[in-house]
């Protein structure tokens, strides 16, 4: 009953458990209402109902109402003279009688609303029969009677009801009746309002199981809508990384699951299905792997309340460049949710492009080896340390052909030999570990020369001499 103003919504209880279910199957209600009513008023109104029920009731109500309602501002005067200004004089009276209800049946629900003032607003998330006449919106559903495995029982119910009503209710608001005296008086009035509201619910049978009944008497004003309420769950997932991902590498999964409806979201199930090439690391809140999924049960998440969910997983080691790893959550709830667009989200991490690596494999960065060792055990680099020495230098030196001398100057090169021009001269290239930032050492490959300078200088010497011969026999007029 609101005989004041409301500047919001009504939520009225959660409605599928007084029905039974957990689900809804609406069915047609076969029901009768009585329309004409009124003062002597005289209707009668007929509903088939089950018939294992027999009921007959027999009610008599008698009611008297009586209203005096009134508001007065005036009655005022001056002796002598002056002025009279008088203010606004507002009366209302509002009056229900609900008499001699009979409900038959089981598993079923009405909200009755009467909207005696003012309602600026709707019925939101109603899911069933709705018909307004007047001042009256009744919503209105019966589902299916549930299957008896015991033989039919007939039940005979007889009730008798009377009852006896007498409202006599008078309310006054006075402001006027003043008087004033002089010459040059004054009176000036304030508002007068008087407003009386009387409910009488008389003689209501009801006669079954699982049902609802719900009356909401608007006697004033109602900014706001009255809600048959339900969860709304948002799924939102993060990654760590979403590009660039190595052979190897981990990515951390961050999942919200939020309940940005008006009902608690009861027996909630998270279910995250991982994509190829992963493996679980970790998940937390105690998740439960199972397959290619991560499972998270929540017995409740409340309006308005956030759950957070990670999960680690690794990417394989023989992952291809190019590869797309998308990742997707699912939440779903036991209470009725009607929007469930927003329950599932999804993730792609994804590998760096053919383009970036220069091949198809992605293997994960090597550790270095000592001296002596590297690339495929026997002293021949692989492709892979030739790729990556592009990107990281190798050993400067030089070399000729077998036997011929080798001198390596090693300066924070690991991996890879440059400037060896023969087989014999590559097959006899060695790894050398990283020095020292202070170290530079020059390393003499046994059974070769070390005599010194390399071969390819004396030429480039040798070159540069005879070029400085002919130019200076040129500038004397001689030919070489």
């Amino acid at each position: 009953n609101l005989f004041y103003g409301l500047n919001g919504d009504i939520i009225l209880p959660y409605e599928l458990p007084f029905l039974g279910i957990d689900g809804r199957t609406a069915s047609p209600l076969t029901a009768a209402i009585n329309q004409n009513t009124g003062a002597d008023s005289q209707n009668s109104a007929n509903a088939t109902v089950d018939t294992t029920l027999n009921v007959a009731n027999a009610n008599t109500a008698t009611v008297s109402n009586t209203l005096s309602v009134a508001a007065d501002t005036g009655g005022n005067s001056i002796v002598g003279s002056g002025s009279i200004q008088t203010a606004n004089a507002h009366a209302t009276a509002n009056l229900l009688n609900i008499i001699n209800t009979n409900i038959t049946g089981s598993r079923w629900l009405m909200l009755v609303i009467n909207n005696f003032g003012n309602w600026s607003g709707n019925v939101v998330g109603w899911w069933g029969n709705l018909v307004t006449f007047g001042h009256t919106t009744i919503a209105w559903v019966q589902l299916p009677e549930e299957t008896e495995t015991a033989a039919t029982q007939t039940t005979s119910v007889t009730n008798e009801n009377t009852a006896t009503v007498v409202n006599d209710v008078t309310v006054l608001a006075d402001s006027g009746g003043n008087t004033a005296q002089g010459s040059s008086a004054s009176i000036k009035t304030g508002d007068a309002g008087a407003a009386a509201n009387v409910l009488n619910v008389v003689n209501t049978n009801i006669f079954g199981n699982h049902w609802f009944l719900g009356i909401v008497n608007i006697f004033d004003s109602l900014l706001g809508d009255i809600i048959f309420p339900r969860p709304d769950l948002v799924v939102t997932k993060t990654a760590d990384k979403t590009t660039s991902v190595a052979a190897g590498d981990t990515v951390t999964y961050t999942i919200t699951v939020r309940n940005q409806g008006n009902l608690w979201a009861k027996y909630v199930t998270v279910t995250d299905t991982l994509p190829a090439n992963t493996t679980v690391v970790s998940a937390s809140d105690g998740g439960v792997v199972s397959g290619n999924t991560v499972i998270w049960n929540v017995f409740k998440i409340r309006p308005g309340q956030t759950k957070t969910f990670t999960l680690i997983v690794q990417v394989s080691d023989e992952l291809s460049c190019g590869t797309q790893l998308t990742n997707t959550v699912n939440a779903t709830t036991q209470t009725d949710e009607p929007n469930t667009g927003n329950n599932s989200a999804s993730t792609t991490v994804s590998t760096p492009s053919c383009e970036d690596v220069g091949g198809g494999e992605l293997t994960p960065t090597p550790t270095p080896t000592p001296s002596g060792g590297g690339g495929d055990g026997d002293g021949k680099s692989d492709g892979r340390s030739d790729r990556r020495s592009d990107r990281r230098g190798g050993v400067l030196g030089a070399a000729t052909s077998a036997g011929g001398p080798i001198a390596r100057l090693s300066a924070g090169f690991t991996e890879d030999t440059l400037g060896a021009t023969t087989e014999e001269s590559i097959e006899s290239a060695t790894m050398s570990p990283t020095p020292k930032a202070d170290e530079v050492t020059l390393e003499n490959v046994p059974g070769e020369s070390t005599g010194g300078l390399p071969w390819w200088l004396f030429v480039l010497l040798g070159l540069s001499l005879l070029g400085l011969i002919a130019y200076l026999r040129k500038r004397s007029g001689q030919q070489v």
